[in-house]
């Protein structure tokens, strides 16, 4: 059996293709489980990590920020879930089913901030 040489692409002419994988090209492991996602020219962990219910500890530990990376679902819904939880006007119970509900897909994960396998959730 042959395989196709992958078509290599320059950064300044890549042709944009990483549009045909809006959260990523993903990439899997020789027994099929998916393991990382590629984005242009970032290479991503495949799980998204979600840290809604360890959001208002980080911030009483003095975190100043949370990144919230864009993905194909109703991310402006992610933000005001976020800011709700901030301000503790919902629940961080209440807003993981709201934010499992705007991306039901998404395969969450926050194991390395409790220092375990980082893709799991805990």
């Amino acid at each position: 059996m042959e395989f196709a040489a992958p078509t290599a692409r320059a950064k300044d002419s890549c042709q944009f293709v990483c549009e045909n994988d809006p959260d990523g090209l993903e990439v899997e492991t020789l027994d099929g489980e998916k393991v990382l996602a590629i984005n242009g020219v970032q290479i991503l962990s495949h799980t998204c990590c979600n840290l809604i219910g360890e959001a208002r500890e980080l911030v009483r530990l003095g975190v100043a920020a949370l990144r919230l990376s864009p993905h194909t679902c109703d991310m402006v819904a992610v933000a005001q879930v976020f800011r709700d939880v901030l301000d503790g006007t919902r629940d961080p119970q209440d807003a993981m089913s709201r934010l499992r509900a705007v991306y039901p897909n998404a395969p969450f994960c926050n194991g390395f901030l409790h220092g375990t396998n980082g893709a799991l959730y805990v």
